[in-house]
């Protein structure tokens, strides 16, 4: 649950050329503000296949093309920079990645342009794909990415449809590898490029002309006629992890493709025929639901890992994972759920109970105590909708020491409430008990006891519902003032109220402002979201009434910031994960209106 810097709605372009400018350094080129992990209007899509990851770049500003893939191992987690992917060139970054249609009247080469391109998900054949829609001429061109199952390959499907033709037109396709130097088999090319064999595939059906020396693939040229469509498919293909097979392996893995695609888009059609789907009126429920089950297939690794801040984190959280196998569960994707939670629990939880924070363990004062809440609701999910025991009765030690560890005298002491100095949001604090923290060691109890039976553990189950109770009890007399529930209380009695370590860049609040309130903030929503708050009640009202006063803080148009924009330690702005947390709470407190 790694954060993303919010974004201000203003000309970054220009502001970016400022700053330059006036720090005195070079002014940045649009390639430089493409390999940027973060600019105004910039989309990632993923899919996979296997352990290749295709990300997809969307741009609206005018960069050069507005659609790029980025290639990955989607279990490699240090892999986070723009240029370690497979297919970077330190000349031209990704854009070797984007399709040309070359008019054969003119040669000119149309790519995307951002300004008039859309990208989106769909699903036209059973298989979820990024679909996105650009114009070339007269001609509106689609492109559909999606992953196959098996054999580290993307499937690109290309159509071109006369929509603003009046006559016959010739344009050919031009493909792409990242280098050139390129070898070429019967209707493909391949390379290895840092280390990475990769592979253009091309479908039969029209004329095509490979250009070796330097990596080119053109297909046609193609005649379209008014309305009339043609369509053609391609193949991306590597092998990953890189350079670990024959070269003799890899004509076999395109040959696969090349003879006979049709069994892999088999399989995976019926693998999403087995995924969940939602059946409702409501379109905004049904399509972020789709949207959620296509996706995340695309970002989990079949090993269970989870490279959850793509160009950001080089690093696994407990939490980001425990989210993830959850919402994989819910979308009915069990065995990768599955894999998810096993990486989870055997590689990222110590035999003592600690939880992995950014790839390592902290020390016992800065632990993250809402891990053990989240990853217990998570496996209590799979394990009850997949009816698999196995990981609750395999790490049944591991899982109990989870539990059990924020109980111990060190991290809780007579108010029966568990306290240290590390935030919700990570920063460090003056010792004191965290709501969201208490909150989530309550659900984590409250778990394990459902759960006692695989975790044989049931000689337990009163003692842990007895524990939460306690802890419940303890919070609604401690963090609670003035009628709310509140964020932070030190143990030395006060309200935390402001920030205690400023950090950030010179211009954001946190270093910027004289005064940085921590309160109110977004987990306040928490208790009532998971039921540990009677959701009508005047506490739960009350507790709502602050945290709606998080929205349009320093911006028009909705949204929630994390808490209070005066300590903001990033650009101040909505923040998905805290929208979700408060609108879970509205939601659960029947204030629809709001959510």
């Amino acid at each position: 649950m790694k954060r993303m810097h919010a974004v201000p709605l203003m000309g970054v372009l220009a502001i970016a050329l400022l700053h330059a400018s006036a720090s005195g350094g070079a002014e940045p080129t649009a390639l430089d503000l493409q390999q940027r992990g973060f600019f105004h209007g910039r989309e990632y899509f993923a899919v996979r296949s296997d352990r290749l990851q295709w990300l997809i770049q969307a741009d609206r500003a005018d960069l050069g093309p507005a659609l790029t893939g980025y290639l990955l191992d989607a279990t490699h987690i240090p892999q986070n920079a723009k240029r370690q992917a497979y297919n970077f060139d330190d000349s031209n970054g990704v854009r070797a990645s984007a399709l040309e249609v070359v008019s054969q009247k003119s040669k000119f080469a149309f790519t995307a342009f951002g300004e008039q391109t859309r990208v989106r998900w769909s699903n036209p054949d059973g298989i979820p794909a990024v679909e996105a829609t650009w114009w070339a001429d007269g001609v509106r061109v689609t492109e559909r990415f999606s992953g196959l199952d098996g054999n580290n390959t993307i499937r690109r499907t290309i159509s071109l449809t006369g929509a603003n033709l009046h006559g016959d037109e010739q344009y050919a396709l031009r493909l792409r590898l990242p280098a050139g130097n390129a070898a070429a088999t019967n209707r493909a090319i391949f390379v290895t490029h840092r280390g990475c064999p990769q592979a253009l595939v091309v479908g039969d059906g029209e004329p095509l002309k490979i250009d070796a020396a330097n990596g080119i693939v053109e297909i046609g040229p193609v005649t379209l006629s008014p309305d009339k469509t043609v369509t053609i498919e391609t193949w991306l293909l590597a092998q990953i992890p890189a350079n670990t097979q024959t070269a003799e392996e890899f004509q076999k893995q395109i040959a696969s493709v090349a003879d006979d695609a049709a069994p892999l888009v088999e399989a995976t059609r019926a693998r999403w025929t087995r995924a969940s789907r939602i059946e409702t009126e409501d379109a905004l429920v049904r399509d972020v639901f789709d949207i959620t089950r296509s996706v995340l297939p695309g970002i989990a690794a079949d090993t269970g890992n989870v490279r959850v801040g793509p160009f950001q984190y080089a690093a696994e959280w407990g939490r980001d994972n425990s989210q993830f196998s959850l919402g994989l569960t819910a979308s009915g994707h069990f065995e990768l759920a599955r894999a998810v939670l096993e990486h989870c629990i055997r590689d990222m939880i110590t035999a003592g109970g600690t939880t992995m924070i950014g790839g390592g363990f902290d020390n016992p004062d800065r632990e993250q105590f809402d891990q053990t809440g989240e990853l217990m609701l998570a496996l209590r999910w799979y394990t009850e909708m997949s009816g698999d025991n196995t990981l609750a009765e395999t790490y049944r030690a591991k899982l109990i020491a989870l539990v059990e560890r924020p109980l111990k005298p060190a991290f809780r002491d007579a108010t029966g409430l568990v306290h240290n100095r590390r935030e919700f949001w990570e920063q460090t604090m003056n010792d004191a008990y965290e709501l969201a923290y208490n909150t989530y060691v309550v659900v984590g109890l409250r778990e394990a006891a459902a759960l006692a039976g695989p975790l044989g553990a049931r000689d337990r189950k009163e003692s842990w519902l007895k524990e939460a109770e306690a802890i419940r009890t303890a919070m609604l007399r401690t963090l609670v003032q003035d009628g709310a529930l509140i964020k932070r209380r030190n143990v030395a009695g006060e309200v935390a109220e402001c920030l205690v370590q400023a950090t950030g860049a010179p211009d954001v609040p946190a270093r910027s402002a004289a005064h940085n309130r921590i309160h109110p903030d977004a987990t306040m929503a928490l208790p009532i979201a998971l039921g540990l708050v009677e959701p009508g009640s005047s506490l739960a009202i009350r507790t709502l009434n602050e945290v709606e006063k998080l929205r349009n803080q320093r911006w028009w148009g909705g949204g929630y910031g994390r808490y209070d924009a005066s300590a903001e330690i990033n650009m101040p702005g909505p923040w998905g994960i805290a929208g979700a947390l408060v609108l879970r709470g509205q939601h659960a407190g029947g204030m629809l209106d709001r959510s």
